[in-house]
């Protein structure tokens, strides 16, 4: 299975070998500070941190595209489910603004970052049309969905899904086996091959319920006794707007 960066130094070293623009670089390391704000004390439902995981799809997203700004939308895929940039609470409860990330990303990864947010991928048949129909969609929105791709692949390495609440779930390995095809029917077979290989790796690994997280979903560490993230994030915003009804 091929390796790919989960460090500043280990993505920036991918994009000096690469040759990369000095500008493309500068956008790239500007998404970086972003999402170490977005994702502190943040930690997926496997145990390991918001901010590997999305320098590791990052790596992923490069290594099958070449194109750095796929790196810098990976970078910053969940800043609209996270409701933006900035501090914690504002993010919570404010709604994201494309202009601030267009400035801080450049429009051509804030497409890519929107049309990621924008179209459906766990609801039911989701992903059997996108395997029909992405051929008539525009281009931010097929990058978004090799971008979908390379997160299902992060999301199984090292058999990170089986460790947590409850393991890696049939869904779940269904929507993964769906995102392989879906790679194929993009043209990149090869981060297909990958994803396959990384679900039929996992579903080898056996983890007692003693070494699971207890999460199925994002968490941060400092609030393990608070709803979780996205219910959160909806309870604040509704406090915030019964405060201004009561106020206007």
């Amino acid at each position: 299975m091929k390796s790919y960066a989960l460090t500043y130094p280990q993505l920036m070293g991918e994009l000096l070998d690469r040759g990369v623009s000095q500008d493309d670089a500068r956008r790239v390391a500007r998404a970086y500070d972003a999402a170490v704000g977005m994702t502190r004390d943040l930690f997926r439902p496997s145990g390991a941190s918001f901010l590997s995981h999305l320098i590791r799809t990052a790596s992923i997203a490069l290594a099958h595209t070449g194109d750095s700004t796929m790196a810098t939308a990976a970078l910053l895929h969940a800043t609209y489910a996270l409701g933006g940039t900035g501090g914690a609470i504002a993010r919570l409860t404010r709604r994201a603004d494309r202009g601030s990330l267009r400035r801080l990303a450049g429009s051509p990864a804030e497409e890519i970052v929107f049309a990621y947010d924008f179209l459906p991928w766990t609801e039911e048949g989701a992903l059997p049309t996108h395997i029909e129909r992405h051929a008539a969609y525009s281009g931010p929105q097929r990058q978004a969905l090799i971008l979908r791709v390379a997160n299902e692949l992060e999301d199984q390495l090292d058999a990170a899904m089986c460790f947590r609440a409850g393991g890696l779930q049939e869904s779940v390995r269904r929507r993964a086996r769906s995102a392989a095809e879906l790679s194929r029917a993009l043209s990149l077979p090869a981060l297909g091959g990958e994803l396959d290989a990384a679900i039929d790796a996992a579903a080898t690994r056996r983890v007692p319920p003693h070494m699971r997280t207890g999460k199925t979903m994002g968490y941060r560490s400092s609030w393990r006794n608070l709803p979780e993230l996205v219910g959160l994030r909806r309870y604040l915003r509704a406090v915030a707007e019964g405060r201004r009804r009561r106020t206007a």
